[in-house]
Parts: structure tokens; sequence; C-alpha cells
């Protein structure tokens, strides 16, 4: 009898946890469609004046793609889990786990090669940041100044050094 009912507890917390990544999942995936198919509205919102290397429409739509994949795996991992909890189906069960190593491997995977480029990553963020900060910041200190310099002050003065 207690291994029955930690056998029910198991599945219920599974059942649980995946029902919530179900929904999360799909909500990634709407929101990604949402970008992709609604992309001219939100570039209004996106326009920052003086910054010409980067390619608003091209960055909103790769991350509406990238929201998509993340959503579709996580729905489709979600899903399995749920089937598989509810209807005590060992095959749904085998293939949540191997997508879940499949997860696992891939964030190993990321997680290292973050490790080996991250001097890279920060020597070129740090070389944007000095040159848009010299080409295109003005220092003027108002409201109604362009969203550029607004969000350098704003910077500035939320991150001092400790």
């Amino acid at each position: 009898m207690g291994i029955g009912c930690a056998a029910n507890t198991a599945r219920l917390i599974l059942f649980i946890f995946n029902s919530i990544f179900f929904l999360l999942g799909g909500a990634c995936l709407g929101v990604g469609i949402f970008v992709l198919v609604d992309k001219k509205e939100l570039v209004a919102l996106t326009k920052i004046d003086g910054i010409d290397k980067v390619d608003a429409p091209s960055l909103l739509e790769q991350g509406a793609y990238v929201l998509i994949a993340a959503g579709a795996v996580v729905f489709l991992v979600g899903f399995l889990g749920c089937c598989g909890a509810c209807i005590k189906s060992t095959k749904l069960l085998y293939l949540y786990a191997a997508f879940i190593v499949i997860v696992f491997i891939i964030e190993i995977v990321g997680g290292i090669l973050g490790y080996k480029y991250k001097d890279d990553v920060e020597m070129k963020l740090k070389s944007f940041l000095m040159d848009t900060i010299e080409q295109k910041y003005t220092g003027i200190l108002n409201e109604t100044g362009e969203s550029f310099n607004l969000a350098w002050n704003f910077a500035m003065i939320t991150v001092r050094p400790k």
C-alpha cells in the first residue's frame, strides 16, 4: 500500500509540474507567433535614435523564432509528461525522459561554450558600448532627451560600482 501511495504522489507531482510547463510553453509559443504577426507595431516601440548597428526588425524576428522553438519544445515536453503521467504510458514517459536528457545535454554544452567564449563576448560588448558612448551620447540629463541618452543616464545612475 505504501508503494502505491508513493507512485500516485509521484504521478500527481509529475502531472502538476508538466501542466505548468505545458502552459508556459504554450504562452511562449503564443508570444513568439504574436511578435511575428504584429512585427510592424512592435518595431515602432523599439526605435532607438542614433544606433545604426542594431536592426530592430531582424532582431525581433530572430527573437520570435527562438521563442517559438523554445515554446514548442517546452510545450511538447510538458504534453508528454502530462499524458504519460495521466494514462500511465511507459512509452510516453520514456520519450519524456529522452527529451529531458537531451535538454540537459544542450544546457551542459551551452554552459561550456559560454565559459569558453566569455572573454570574446565581453570584449565585443565593451567595444560596442564604448563606441556608442563616444559617438552618440551627448550627456544631456533631461526627460525629453532621446531614448539613447535616457538609457545611458539610467544605467549610469543605477549601476554604480560598490
